[in-house]
């Protein structure tokens, strides 16, 4: 598989993965407003407010869930709209000595035809350290060197 095709299909993933997470979080926020809604007034006042004050910590958690996948779904639709550049930057898929990356929102590890990219945020440590870099740059982190194959 080629790089820009390579790329692609790890951006195809983040999409899936997040999307999954958009459709997890709005069920979850269904559930509780449903239950929140049919929740009747027991003998036991306190029980009772205890219960829907627990729901309203579930549904904020969930909607705060919610904008953060949205977010990270439009920021992952822009790396499929960024190009290539000579430096690591938003976007760029970098082939290092050590593996894969891909710069823009940190999802963890994709897998695709057996090869493991890691996908990573330019305020994580390795972004940080790959930031502005070219092909052909050495970089370190905690004591391990590293060296920029290419950037698609």
């Amino acid at each position: 598989m080629n790089l820009p095709d390579f790329k692609s299909a790890i951006i195809a993933q983040m999409i899936s993965t997040t999307q999954e997470k958009i459709d997890l979080s709005k069920a979850q926020i269904t559930s509780i407003q449903q239950s929140k809604s049919s929740a009747t007034k027991s003998t036991a006042g306190d029980k009772h407010e205890t219960g829907r004050a627990m729901m309203e910590t579930e549904l904020a958690f969930a909607q705060s869930a919610l904008t953060k996948s949205l977010q990270q779904l439009a920021d992952i639709e822009k790396l499929a709209e960024s190009g290539a550049s000579d430096i690591v930057e938003f976007g760029s898929l970098v082939e290092t000595s050590k593996g894969f990356f891909i710069f823009g929102v940190s999802l963890g590890k994709i897998s695709i035809a057996g090869v493991s990219c890691f996908t990573i945020s330019a305020a994580s440590p390795i972004g940080s350290a790959m930031l502005g870099k070219s092909t052909g740059d050495s970089f370190e982190l905690t004591g391990i060197s590293n060296q920029i194959l290419s950037i698609t």
